[in-house]
Formats: structure tokens, C-alpha cells, sequence
């Protein structure tokens, strides 16, 4: 859960609604461009970083970040440390796009149940296909001090080599070094 915690604390620095995307491949959240906002960002979890994945069908939704985070971490304070999001198309009701389960760990474990809503939306956007042949992988405490220096930036240059990333906007440049 540590992982989705991580990604939405980022993106909910940004936006408190977003496009969730469950395909057989790829678990994804993306913020689709705006007027005011000229980027689209998406936080991808592929079944690698889940103890189990299945989906089986292509779910889409637009949910409410905040509530979900909020949510999370109120299970955590309680001892809930394992989530179990199903999905389905066979709601009755389109306005809950999923039902969550908290679990604990341990000889007594517990559950907890929840419902995730669904603010239904016509404007669905994907960031397709990511490349990755080249990549950077950075810790998350330096990832969260990148997003606070970017927020007010409408661009931010990034020159990436086999030594390092350079990130610059404005007069401000930060250089990440590869660690071997």
C-alpha cells in the first residue's frame, strides 16, 4: 500500500480528481491536460508491484484522490496495512466504481470495507505506451522535493545522459547523479 500512498500524495499536490485506468497490464492514474495545466502525468503500477493483480476487463473511471488518500490512511492509523481493490463492470450502481478492502496482517485478521465513487466523465485520456529505454529511478523523498519545486512552473527542461539528469527552470538547475 506504501507504493500507492506514495503516488497519490504526489498527484494530489496537483489535481484531487483523476482518470483511474485498470487494463490486464497496467494499473495507472493520469491527470489529463488542461487549460490551465499543459501536461498529462500518469502514475503507472504494473502487476509486478502488487502481491496479486488480476483484471480481467478494462475499467475506467474518474475518482475523488483525496477521499481515497484520506481513506488510506485512516486505515493505516487503525492497523490495516493491505488493500484488495475490486473492480467491476456488474455494479448496479455506476455512480461506485470499486469496493476496497482493508486488510491486517497477523493470527486475528480484520477487514474493512469501503466504497470508491465514480464522477463519471466523457473526456478519457490515456498517456499510452510508455518507453522505457530510457528511464530514471529516484528515490521518493527526492521525488517529492521535485514536486514542490515545479508546481509553480509552467516548464521544466530535463536533459537526461548515462551520468545524470539535469532539471532546469527558470534560473533554478538540479543535476541528479547516477548512483552505482
Amino acid at each position: 500500500m506504501k507504493a500507492l500512498d506514495d503516488g497519490i500524495s504526489l498527484i494530489l499536490t496537483i489535481e484531487p480528481l483523476v482518470n483511474m485506468k485498470c487494463t490486464t497490464k497496467m494499473f495507472s492514474m493520469i491527470l489529463p491536460s488542461t487549460p490551465d495545466r499543459s501536461f498529462t502525468a500518469s502514475f503507472q503500477m504494473d502487476p509486478k508491484f502488487f502481491t496479486q493483480f488480476t483484471c480481467n476487463y478494462y475499467h475506467y473511471a474518474i475518482i475523488p484522490l483525496g477521499d481515497l488518500y484520506l481513506l488510506m490512511l485512516d486505515m493505516q492509523r487503525r492497523g490495516f496495512f493491505a488493500l484488495t481493490l475490486n473492480l467491476s463492470e456488474h455494479f448496479n450502481d455506476r455512480r461506485v466504481v470499486a469496493a476496497l478492502e482493508f486488510h491486517t496482517y497477523g493470527d486475528e485478521e480484520k477487514l474493512s470495507l469501503a466504497m470508491l465513487p465514480n464522477f463519471m466523465s466523457k473526456n478519457e485520456e490515456d498517456v499510452g505506451e510508455i518507453d522505457y529505454t530510457y528511464f530514471v529511478s529516484i528515490e521518493i523523498e527526492d521525488f517529492r522535493n521535485l514536486v514542490k519545486e515545479f508546481k509553480n512552473e509552467d516548464e521544466v527542461r530535463v536533459v537526461l545522459t548515462n551520468s545524470y539528469v539535469k532539471l532546469s527552470f527558470g534560473r533554478k538547475v538540479i543535476i541528479l547523479t547516477t548512483m552505482v
